[in-house]
């Protein structure tokens, strides 16, 4: 079962574990791992995002086992831009065609949506080479950042990408991403947003991380293209370019010119010591009740909650709390306001902002508490906004309340039954 600390939906989740049930049928013991990676794990999963599945076996498949995955994998995931189902992509490979590491390495078997059309005519070998290059950077995102559904820790069975090998892979698939403008094209622009910011920074970011980086860099004319592709990724607006058509390409090939540019670099360069890293699009990162365990959220998440809740004002800049138990904490400034407030995001419990509020109510004639400004729900989370107050200041708040005295009122407060 997928873990419930992922913000995945039941839809999802129930797709993920139909794979997971697949793959373990179809390979029993020769099943080694089933790794979960891409927006699921970084970013978080957008409007058009796959869920993106890393499969690593014992042995390869047969004709039979591919005719089976393709028919099963049809059914399981989503058509892109017409299903509320999200797409699956699901590469599958065998151990010892990736560990030892070489270049380039090989799969045995993908299912992706591009490959329907194929898929539902009954060729269920759609590709003309079992060379992947690709696969270079799915093993460094799941080394980077993955969740293990099944079987070894990725560490265990994958070998680390050199560096090298890393930009080749990224660099490779341009001349035919470019044939895919027209016909796809906020996914082209993001895919070169994202591969401009990873040659330029050797980090990887999620697309719309990496689109974010990318407006900062490009020159003014061509940042509303990039902001659309973002907006369009994230659900915000429809797939319309008519008005920005004429700028698309130009885009694009400025931003081929600067890869160009840093892949002589690279070249030029010595490499033997640099690697590959993972830029958190967000710093939204929590303990769970005293574990492990990391809560990310959605990158533009925070500036769509203080939208909602004021239309009129502007988030200047925002930041984590650190710790917390269920909920994210984070401390903000917004324009022509002289102090910050918290923005509290419920993970668990979404009626927790209400009781807050009473207990605020109750509290707030003998000791510091922060009122409440605002309590809504956006896009399943919910969240309250309130004011801020340095903790540490109570002392010279409330020199005349002891300890002992402080937590005896709180706990009195607690004893309330809260009803309409």
């Amino acid at each position: 079962m997928i873990a419930t600390h992922l913000k995945l939906n039941d839809e999802t989740k129930n797709q993920i574990n139909q794979c997971l049930n697949l793959v373990k049928e179809i390979f029993g013991q020769d099943l080694l791992g089933v790794y979960l990676y891409g927006s699921s794990i970084l970013g978080g999963l957008q409007k058009y995002s796959d869920i993106d599945l890393l499969v690593v076996t014992n042995r390869s498949t047969t004709h039979q086992e591919k005719a089976q995955l393709a028919t099963q994998l049809l059914q399981i995931s989503g058509v892109y831009m017409v299903s509320t189902k999200l797409p699956i992509e699901m590469t599958i490979v065998k151990k010892s065609e990736i560990n030892p590491w070489h270049y380039p390495p090989n799969f045995d078997f993908q299912y992706g949506d591009w490959l329907r059309e194929q898929f539902e005519s009954g060729i269920v070998e759609p590709w003309s080479t079992k060379e992947m290059p690709d696969l270079a950077l799915l093993i460094t995102q799941v080394l980077l950042a993955s969740k293990t559904l099944f079987g070894a820790d990725a560490e265990q069975l994958l070998c680390r990408v050199p560096y090298k090998d890393f930009m080749i892979a990224t660099t490779d698939a341009l001349q035919n991403l470019m044939l895919e403008l027209n016909s796809d094209t906020r996914n082209v622009l993001l895919t070169l947003s994202r591969i401009w910011s990873t040659v330029a920074t050797d980090a990887i970011r999620s697309k719309p991380s990496a689109a974010d980086w990318a407006i900062d860099r490009l020159p003014e004319q061509y940042r509303p293209v990039m902001k659309r592709a973002k907006a369009i990724c994230n659900g915000v607006e429809k797939e319309n370019w008519d008005d920005l058509g004429e700028l698309i390409k130009p885009c694009a090939d400025f931003i081929i010119g600067q890869i160009n540019n840093k892949v002589i670099e690279i070249e030029l360069s010595n490499n033997t010591t640099k690697s590959i890293k993972l830029v958190e699009p967000r710093m939204f990162k929590a303990d769970w009740e005293k574990t492990s365990v990391s809560y990310q959220l959605p990158e533009d998440m925070v500036e769509k909650m203080v939208r909602l809740a004021y239309p009129d004002k502007k988030l200047l800049s925002h930041e984590l709390i650190p710790g917390g138990c269920a909920n994210l904490n984070i401390k903000m400034w917004l324009k022509d306001e002289k102090h910050p407030l918290i923005l509290r995001i419920y993970l668990r419990d979404k009626e927790a902002a209400y009781r807050e509020q009473k207990l605020a109510a109750l509290l707030k004639q003998t000791v510091p508490v922060p009122l409440t400004h605002y309590i809504g729900e956006l896009e399943d989370y919910s969240f309250a906004i309130t004011e801020f107050i340095f903790f540490g200041m109570r002392a010279k708040l409330l020199p005349h309340i002891k300890d002992n005295a402080w937590v005896n009122k709180i706990n009195h407060v607690g004893f309330y039954k809260f009803s309409d």
